[in-house]
């Protein structure tokens, strides 16, 4: 299995379970125990909040209320959830208008630079026929 996709997989197998030790991902990945150390320490420098509790009752944990779990939208689905968010904006006087904002540049400034770019573009045609009356 590639290196990339066996990240992928820990990742998955980290956000199923609670606490789970080097031995049980080991033996889910086969591969070695010094593997799955490597891939946690990859997995640590790009973010993901991993903790580890040596002893009985111990274990490796994702910490959960350090944000969500990655999450792979199509330019389609960012483009879609960016009109929801613009739409209840203006249809109502909801309190999560800047959380939603915040969202989705979020979203959008994690895209490829090319796939960026077609995002924009999309959101910005959605915009142009939220604005010209279109969309109503």
């Amino acid at each position: 299995m590639p290196r990339a996709e066996r990240l992928l997989m820990l990742s998955d197998l980290l956000h199923a379970d609670d606490t789970t030790t080097i031995g049980a991902l080991a033996d889910e990945l086969a591969v070695t125990r010094r593997t799955v150390l490597r891939d946690l320490a990859s997995l640590r420098a790009r973010g993901l909040p991993i903790t580890g509790e040596p002893g009985r009752g111990g274990g490796l944990r994702l910490e959960r209320d350090r944000g969500a779990a990655a999450v792979h939208l199509t330019i389609t689905e960012i483009a879609a959830l960016w009109l929801a968010a613009r739409l209840s904006r203006e249809a109502s006087d909801l309190p999560w208008d800047e959380a939603a904002r915040s969202a989705l540049a979020k979203l959008l400034g994690e895209r490829v630079d090319r796939r960026r770019i077609v995002c924009v573009q999309q959101v910005r045609q959605q915009q142009e026929a939220l604005s010209a009356g279109h969309l109503r």
